[in-house]
């Protein structure tokens, strides 16, 4: 699926759109085996976006679903001049645990799919096995997202980021996170700030 297949709401929140784009463009980007398993010139900088050192833990590298994600939301606030409201790392757990934004609970999604809007983060579970993504989209069989370290055909972890990956509802245990209107613009630095530089 591209972009310009998702029908995204008039209203929604224009630095979800944001990320949404900014995910879009990063489709088929892939490991590079010369480097090393979960390694490659733009996932070394979905990793560093997170302060992790990409090279430290040679030969099996660091997951990076969870970098590409905080990274997608970086961007898109350099794009549009304003804070990050995103937790900076690279653990899901962490990002569940930390994160500030409302979240929306896995089994309350599956009663009510209103509840979920393109641009929040879905976490698969709360446990070492725990992965997020971008949902992109929202229909009644489930949800259309945007995920690093994914493979396009199959549930299992890839080396790729995959735009337009379709999830069922009951793949997403925990839940959730809703970053709509936390995007704050950046205040600019006072006068006396550049006295005596």
């Amino acid at each position: 699926m591209k972009l310009s297949e998702l029908s995204l709401q008039a209203d929604l929140d224009p630095y979800l759109r944001k990320v949404i784009e900014v995910a879009s463009a990063e489709d088929g980007v892939a490991e590079d085996p010369a480097l090393g398993a979960n390694r490659g010139s733009r996932i070394d900088e979905y990793l560093r976006s997170v302060h992790v050192d990409p090279g430290a833990n040679s030969p099996i590298g660091y997951a990076w679903a969870t970098s590409f994600v905080y990274w997608c939301f970086r961007q898109a606030a350099l794009v549009l001049g304003v804070k990050c409201p995103c937790v900076r790392t690279a653990s899901a757990v962490a990002h569940w645990d930390f994160t500030r934004a409302p979240k929306v609970l896995a089994v309350d999604a599956r009663l009510d799919h209103g509840k979920v809007k393109p641009g929040m983060i879905f976490c698969r579970t709360h446990d070492r096995t725990s992965r997020m993504g971008i949902v992109c989209a929202v229909t009644e069989d489930g949800l259309v997202t945007a995920e690093g370290s994914a493979l396009l055909s199959s549930d299992r972890d890839g080396g790729a980021v995959v735009f337009g990956k379709t999830r069922s509802w009951s793949y997403v245990q925990c839940g959730f996170i809703n970053y709509a209107g936390m995007a704050a613009p950046l205040e600019p630095p006072l006068e006396d700030d550049f006295e005596g530089t």
